[in-house]
């Protein structure tokens, strides 16, 4: 079984600041993980910006191996537009991602979520690949939630 625990360690410095800051569920909340997921790993091959996706009433973020690769930055930016996912059960599609997306700048302001190319070396060659229009969060939101 492969683990992600740099991906693991930003999920658990999120969940406790933003239940600890914006009041976020923690019954809900406390227990969420992430997970690899072999079918993220090839989705992730077909497409670069595809890293992890969350089910309704599942508290598992089923990722890719390359979600050690990302950036910090980038790593929390998907974690927090997942959980946005969570928070407001929004799973219909094309809709619910413009609803998380909002969730996301409006109730974290602070994080500064916004929408950037982002590149990482391929864990499955040695070359870096581009994610265009990955999910970000600012530096200085990450030193505050160290």
């Amino acid at each position: 079984m492969i683990t992600l625990p740099n991906s693991e360690l930003q999920l658990r410095l999120l969940l406790d600041y933003l239940i600890a800051e914006h009041g976020l569920n923690f019954r809900k909340f406390s227990k969420l993980c992430i997970v690899h997921s072999e079918e993220q790993d090839i989705e992730n091959q077909k497409d670069p910006r595809v890293f992890c996706f969350v089910q309704r009433n599942t508290p598992r973020i089923y990722a890719t191996v390359a979600m050690e690769r990302l950036p910090a930055d980038a790593c929390v930016g998907v974690l927090l537009h997942e959980i946005g996912h969570l928070a407001l059960d929004a799973f219909n599609g094309d809709d619910s991602e413009v609803d998380v997306d909002e969730w996301c700048m409006f109730t974290v302001p602070e994080s500064n979520y916004h929408y950037r190319d982002c590149a990482y070396i391929s864990p499955w060659a040695d070359f870096s690949v581009t994610a265009k229009n990955l999910e970000h969060v600012k530096h200085d939101f990450l030193a505050r939630i160290t």
